[in-house]
């Protein structure tokens, strides 16, 4: 797995455009991260993420309160190219709240993957919550994962990911608020077990006071 760095860089407008060259040809996720603030309380903020002027998706979290700079919910998108030459990336607001300014910013990556097909779940909602997958057998892998939750009254706010009913890594901040904020996201190697039927994979939470609701959304990934 080889990772190519594009750019990291200040979120002053929208729309912003980037231009990036790829280094290779084949499939690849790109990983996007940026923050951006909220011009009122209480509603979703994010951004759309277009390449050569198609979508892919969005970042988002939920902003409880106003103007308050709030990282992202990153993520992966998958992505192939088939030539070497230039390429742009278009960020655009996901919501009419959505604002941005010199404290934001907005960075990318391309991981590039091998001939085995990640896995990559995407989930919203409250947590725990677990799909299945398919073990090719048993290897190395890439874990990565990220999402948002809250804690009633602050504290020590966990997201577990679960494999086979075993806790294989955790990302953690502390809550100060209230409020909904994103985990930071996290890439970590794993033993991915084998077994010939599919295997339980999914989110749960480091204590129960974590909370998660239907504006929460969070996203795994099996990288080989």
């Amino acid at each position: 797995m080889e990772i190519q760095e594009l750019f990291n860089k200040a979120f002053t407008q929208f729309p912003l455009s980037v231009q990036f060259t790829p280094q290779d040809t084949d499939p690849a996720q790109l990983y996007i991260t940026a923050s951006a603030y909220s011009n009122k309380p209480s509603s979703l903020i994010g951004i759309n993420v277009a390449l050569d002027g198609k979508p892919l998706g969005s970042i988002t979290v939920f902003a409880n309160v106003a103007t308050s700079h709030m990282a992202l919910v990153a993520k992966l998108f998958p992505v192939e190219f088939t030539d070497l030459k230039p390429h742009t990336l278009t960020f655009t607001a996901a919501t009419p709240a959505t604002v941005c300014d010199f404290n934001d910013a907005v960075g990318a990556s391309i991981i590039m993957v091998s001939g085995v097909e990640p896995f990559v779940w995407n989930a919203a909602g409250p947590i725990p919550q677990y799909t299945t997958f398919q073990s090719a057998g048993s290897a190395p892998a890439m874990l990565f994962f990220s999402g948002s939750a809250f804690q009633n009254g602050g504290g020590l706010t966990g997201l577990v990911v679960v494999i086979d009913g075993k806790p294989v890594a955790t990302s953690q901040f502390y809550a100060s608020t209230s409020g909904h904020q994103a985990f930071p996201a996290r890439f970590t190697q794993i033993m991915v077990p084998y077994s010939k039927d599919p295997i339980p994979i999914g989110f749960s939470t480091s204590t129960g006071e974590v909370s998660s609701d239907a504006n929460d959304n969070y996203q795994l990934a099996l990288i080989y």
